[in-house]
């Protein structure tokens, strides 16, 4: 018979805690021998044991899985079940990469504030609107899009577009929303349905943009004139809406600054 030992020593020599044996007990994983007394003995069969529900627990599967695949599952069920996970973590690797590459061309945005403005073909997006200036929508369709949306951020991005705004009779107003390159959108399957914008590649005059919660009152008529300064020097002709897409806000000695850019499509 081979030896018995006790849950302090087993779990020492098997590199796992004594809550860790107690836990898999509880959920009928490892049966260890009980006294009288209610001691717990491991035998050292009982290592391999453990090793399969360490194995199996990094693999991600839960107690209700592991439970499965140690007491009813033959080899080609197992091969699926890691399929499964395979799965799952790709698509974890695809999304974090994701993120990675969006932290780059943040950076790359910081580095090149002093830029100020370029000339730019802009890929087509896809802008969902959500307030009415400061009035949320109604729309049913916008929070179910949302919910899609907003666990894809930062990629995709708090937005502003901004209406009528070089018709001199009229008064410009915006939508607050969110906004997303169309072909990411088509990469991962987000829905853009109604109420959903297309907006179309286009030739855009873009700018780097900073402005502190000082200045957010005129944040439109600043946004605007702005844009106006560099048309009028440049002799630039606007062809539709201004979108301004929010990277991040920072916050220093009591001074929210919004970190953003502005999209403005032109005349070819």
């Amino acid at each position: 018979m081979s030896n018995q030992y006790k849950i302090g020593e087993f779990s020492k020599y098997m590199g796992v805690t004594p809550d860790f044996l107690k836990h898999y007990e509880q959920y009928g994983l490892i049966q260890p021998y009980t006294t009288e007394s209610n001691y717990r003995y491991y035998s050292f069969e009982k290592a391999a044991e453990i090793i399969e529900c360490v194995r199996f627990k990094n693999w991600g599967f839960s107690l209700k899985e592991m439970k499965n695949l140690i007491q009813d599952a033959d080899l080609d069920e197992i091969m699926d079940s890691y399929r499964s996970k395979i799965d799952e973590m790709q698509k974890t690797i695809h999304y974090y990469q994701v993120l990675i590459d969006e932290f780059y061309r943040f950076e790359k945005f910081i580095t090149s504030l002093n830029e100020h403005w370029t000339i730019e073909y802009i890929d087509e997006a896809v802008f969902l609107p959500h307030s009415n200036n400061r009035d949320f929508l109604e729309n049913p369709n916008i929070y179910r899009i949302m919910e899609q949306w907003t666990k894809w951020m930062p990629v995709v991005h708090s937005c502003q577009r901004i209406y009528d705004c070089f018709d001199e009779n009229k008064q410009p107003y915006s939508h607050w929303g969110y906004s997303v390159l169309k072909q990411f959108a088509d990469e991962n399957e987000l829905l853009t349905c109604e109420p959903c914008e297309i907006i179309p590649k286009r030739k855009c005059l873009v700018i780097k943009n900073s402005i502190s919660d000082s200045q957010k009152n005129s944040r439109i008529n600043e946004t605007i004139n702005s844009v106006n300064s560099i048309l009028e020097e440049y002799g630039f002709v606007p062809d539709g809406e201004i979108l301004r897409i929010v990277y991040q806000y920072s916050h220093e000695d009591g001074v929210i600054t919004q970190h953003s850019t502005l999209i403005v499509p032109l005349k070819d």
